[in-house]
């Protein structure tokens, strides 16, 4: 995380997990879903003060462009028709230089079996299709990794079982998240199930 970010938009937070994180760091944080009932939860349980909670769709986002000196989307635009479009309206909104930090579901037989069933438009991203994105809107691909092998996957299945329970989640993620991102490094059993991509936005 390029830590002297002053303006960061989360796109599509979800459970709002990395906005809150994140505080911290950043002076201002615009965090934007398309779903009324999680802008009116995040909104809710919103204790700090520099971050902002918008209903917003990624394919229609309401800023200038420019404005952004950081983007964070997280497992997001595989769930929405128009990918292309969502993705050219997150490269407008960052300023020239800005970072965009970016994850897909790799296209792996677990996601082409079960894609469907978590409300995805498409089984998911090889970094080929990501490159052509980034090529048709001014951005380059400076870091890839692949994750989610198969112990990570398994400690990522507790992190959604307890979604809804937010003092839990608060509680239990990032330790659940050290265990997959070490295991990701050691043990890389099998097909990875998501690909991380940091974006910079070179015009």
């Amino acid at each position: 995380i390029p830590y002297s970010s002053e303006r960061m938009l989360d796109a599509g937070f979800g459970t709002g997990i990395y906005s809150f994180t994140l505080s911290r760091y950043i002076d201002r944080i615009v965090a934007v879903d398309n779903e009324e009932l999680k802008v009116y939860h995040a909104r809710a349980e919103n204790p700090f003060k520099n971050i902002e909670f918008q209903k917003m769709s990624l394919t229609s986002l309401g800023f200038p462009n420019a404005s952004f000196d950081l983007v964070v989307c997280s497992d997001v635009i595989e769930h929405i028709s128009n990918d292309a479009l969502a993705f050219a309206e997150i490269a407008r909104v960052t300023k020239k230089n800005g970072i965009i930090l970016f994850t897909v579901p790799y296209v792996s037989q677990k996601n082409k079996d079960s894609y469907r069933k978590l409300d995805h438009q498409r089984a998911g991203y090889s970094q080929e299709n990501i490159k052509k994105l980034c090529h048709a809107n001014g951005l380059r691909i400076t870091n890839v990794n692949t994750y989610s092998y198969n112990i990570a996957e398994r400690t990522s299945d507790i992190n959604y079982r307890i979604i809804k329970y937010k003092p839990l989640l608060l509680f239990l993620f990032y330790p659940l998240y050290t265990i997959a991102r070490i295991s990701d490094r050691i043990l890389q059993i099998g097909e990875p199930n998501g690909i991380y991509f940091r974006i910079i936005k070179e015009i």
